[in-house]
């Protein structure tokens, strides 16, 4: 290996050694404050280590096709403490600050959606059953009304046909009409009572 490539892999594994300080911060920032179990917040570790090594390899073979030297942990290590040292308060805070855009257009959208999207449909859904429900008691009410009009000329007209009556209908099925009157207008009583 060229002094080049040697030079070359060094500040290679520098630098990863920085992004690997910043996907921790990242990760720690992210995920870790979600997970509560600790077997699942371990799994996730376990998953985060094992991509950044794979990482660290893919870099460590573009750069000098995988040849493993000492100098590349010290390396790493050091890229880790430049970014420690100098680097992470800086980073924290604009990582911090881009979470708290992002935190705030999640805000502004969400109180968008609810502006123009679900409140007009609930809306809309409050005033279509509202509508229903006074055509429904609309339709009761005329109902009731033509039943009541019915009762009433029925009732006329049975009084004045009443001797007529007598003499064709037999007295079983006379019986039978007085109850059906007697129910209906026990319905139409209940009806006007209830309000509908």
């Amino acid at each position: 290996m060229s002094l080049s490539v040697q030079f070359q892999t060094m500040f290679a594994m520098v630098a990863t050694g920085m992004m690997v300080g910043i996907q921790i911060d990242v990760y720690h920032r992210l995920l870790v404050r979600l997970l509560q179990s600790f077997w699942l917040r371990a799994l996730f570790d376990l998953l985060f280590w094992i991509v950044q090594s794979v990482v660290v390899f893919y870099v460590l073979w573009r750069v000098n096709e995988g040849e493993l030297r000492f100098y590349i942990f010290l390396a790493l290590l050091f890229g880790f403490f430049l970014y420690y040292r100098w680097g992470r308060v800086s980073f924290l805070r604009i990582m911090e600050s881009i979470i708290s855009i992002c935190q705030a257009i999640r805000r502004f959208v969400v109180s968008m959606i609810r502006l123009f999207i679900i409140q007009p449909f609930r809306f809309v859904l409050k005033l279509f059953t509202s509508f229903v429900m006074i055509m429904v008691t609309i339709i009761i009410r005329v109902f009731t009304f033509i039943g009541n009009g019915l009762l009433f000329l029925l009732k006329g007209l049975y009084v004045l046909l009443k001797p007529l009556i007598r003499l064709v209908v037999p007295p079983s099925v006379e019986k039978h009409v007085r109850i059906l009157a007697f129910k209906m207008k026990e319905w139409a009583f209940k009806n006007r009572r209830d309000g509908r």
